[in-house]
């Protein structure tokens, strides 16, 4: 009989004779080709609109945090400052963001214009219509099961961060 393609090996067997090293884990493979997936759907559909989805996701940070900072959208968005830079300098060149310098130090905060507003409206609409056609076939019951699943398996890997010194 056949071993289950979504189980790791057996002790000793491998998938296809492949060195056991060489093994995928099954569940994060298709976690990472779900998120390419998603990601390439996402920046296709909102390529008619000149948003990438990367864009959009900052546009998002803006909206609930005026002012926010460039480091901290970095921060936040796990890139480097140097490349929220250049993403603010498309997004301000656009006519999305306007920078404005801070009364404290030598910060310069982001702020959506009404432009970038507009623009951020139209991305979530989409991005909700991805959404929608992904999450079609679940159903009501299926996508809560893969919700309350990936919760799950977010509360379990940063529950091992915390034990781990």
């Amino acid at each position: 009989m056949a071993q289950d393609p979504t189980l790791p090996p057996k002790s000793g067997a491998s998938a296809g004779g492949a060195h056991p090293s060489a093994v995928k884990p099954p569940l994060m493979t298709a976690l990472y080709q779900t998120g390419r997936a998603v990601d390439a759907a996402v920046n296709a559909a909102f390529a008619p609109i000149g948003l990438s989805a990367s864009q959009w996701a900052v546009l998002r940070l803006i909206d609930e945090q005026p002012g926010i900072a460039g480091a901290e959208i970095a921060r936040r968005s796990d890139v480097s400052p140097a490349a929220v830079t250049t993403m603010l300098d498309r997004l301000q060149s656009a006519g999305l963001v306007e920078r404005q310098s801070q009364p404290r130090g030598r910060i310069v905060g982001a702020f959506l214009t009404e432009h970038g507003r507009h623009r951020m409206g139209e991305g979530d609409a989409i991005a909700h219509e991805v959404e929608r056609e992904l999450t079609r076939p679940l159903g009501r019951e299926g996508l809560t099961r893969v919700l309350d699943d990936l919760n799950s398996f977010v509360s379990t890997l940063n529950s091992r961060d915390k034990k781990e010194p």
